[in-house]
């Protein structure tokens, strides 16, 4: 009534709709797997089905019956690929659907990209739309990465300022130059928690696009999601790092990029352990309880609070798998040996005093107390050594994305 009132088109998506609602349409299209199973009128698709085979039984709702059909939940992948292939061919001799080309998807062309017909082209499409949609996604989702980026930045600010006379040169002043360089990457990290639930939607999104066959593969959904990830967390150093280190706490800028690199790639780390615990437990609780372990055991074992001397077997082994151990010593050292020290009178109350304004002998005094800071080079090193167990959970994570997804393919396939 409305639609013929104000003389306007009304399109709606729905899924079984009552015999009421389905009659009240003047134009059907009905989908599967991505591919049309019927378009045109609603009073020529019984007569349509009828003529390959499926005519709609008696006291049947029409709908259910067509959607029945063409659900791989309800009827098997042969007869629902017997179904399109069949759309397919009378399309193609323009039967049923000559009056309705206007709103036939393959007749515009768009329905050539969602086909196999072309595989590469298919292929390439699927690939851009992935791009496209995880772009928009990132952008809109404020828990995901934007949101997640605000936070850093409120949070190190907070750290800085309670940290404020870290900012000062002095050497008593080296041990809280430490924990402000651990507090500003640190506690970023530990909000990867926060994506596992997101990440977690969106995959079992993935499962069932698979299932229905609108995904053909999940190598688009693996390239779009590692390619997309890495300038957002390049954005994540810039506002984490800015204003709460070089701006409040005043480091120098001459290691900008070196701290900037070396924070991203430690958040790289967690978030691509985020990614992998996100597919790998079906209840996102528990990738978040696994996450938190993680990142607290990397904490623990970093050699920080307790010295790879004192660990016992077979504790030692998470010191060398966990990777604060390489970012702390590495982001110390390039923070230490640029700073302008100032000079500290034998006798003073600090607890680190040289009679020395050199980096190397702060980082050498500091080591008294955390045993795991270097005194030489070995940032490039380290740097390779985190991005290498970055590189450990993100193929981890494409082996469950494989897997999981087979598993649901398999099962789309197979008869009910």
């Amino acid at each position: 009534r409305l639609a013929r009132e104000e003389h306007i088109i009304i399109l709606c998506t729905i899924h079984q709709p009552s015999s009421k609602v389905y009659n009240g349409f003047d134009q059907v299209m009905i989908l599967s797997k991505g591919r049309v199973a019927f378009s045109g009128s609603v009073r020529k698709a019984a007569p349509y089905f009828e003529s390959i085979g499926y005519p709609v039984p008696p006291l049947t709702n029409a709908a259910e019956h067509f959607l029945d059909l063409v659900n791989s939940d309800f009827s098997s992948s042969d007869e629902v690929e017997k179904i399109l292939n069949s759309w397919e061919q009378h399309h193609g001799n323009n039967h049923f659907t000559k009056k309705n080309n206007n709103i036939s998807l393959q007749n515009n062309g768009r329905n050539n990209n969602l086909t196999t017909t072309n595989n590469h082209s298919a292929s390439s499409n699927e690939i851009s739309i992935m791009f496209y949609r995880h772009a928009m996604m990132m952008l809109r989702d404020p828990i995901l990465y934007m949101g997640r980026a605000a936070i850093f930045l409120l949070v190190n600010t907070i750290f800085s300022l309670t940290y404020w006379s870290a900012r000062n040169n002095g050497q008593d002043q080296a041990l809280n130059k430490i924990w402000i360089l651990i507090w500003l990457a640190s506690v970023p990290a530990s909000m990867g928690v926060a994506a596992i639930l997101v990440l977690n939607n969106e995959f079992k999104s993935i499962l069932k696009e698979t299932k229905n066959g609108m995904v053909s593969s999940v190598t688009s959904y693996a390239l779009a999601k590692t390619l997309l990830v890495i300038p957002i967390i390049l954005i994540f150093a810039l506002v984490a790092l800015l204003i709460p280190g070089f701006i409040l706490q005043s480091w120098e800028m001459e290691v900008f990029l070196w701290i900037a690199v070396y924070w991203s790639v430690l958040l790289y780390y967690f978030e691509c352990a985020a990614e992998f615990l996100s597919v790998v437990f079906e209840s996102p609780i528990m990738g978040i309880l696994v996450f938190m372990m993680i990142w607290f055991g990397a904490f623990l074992f970093s050699g920080l609070l307790i010295s790879l001397q004192d660990m016992n077997w077979p504790f030692k082994l998470f010191y060398y798998i966990f990777p604060f151990t390489y970012y702390i010593p590495g982001i110390v050292y390039k923070t230490f040996i640029i700073t302008p020290w100032e000079s500290c009178t034998t006798g003073s109350a600090s607890s680190i005093c040289v009679d020395s304004t050199d980096g190397i002998d702060i980082i050498k005094a500091s080591k008294l107390i955390f045993p795991l800071l270097a005194s030489e080079d070995r940032v490039i090193r380290e740097i390779l050594i985190v991005i290498s167990m970055a590189i450990v959970f993100k193929i981890l994570w494409a082996i469950a994305l494989i897997v999981k997804t087979h598993k649901a393919s398999k099962f789309s396939h197979s008869n009910t």
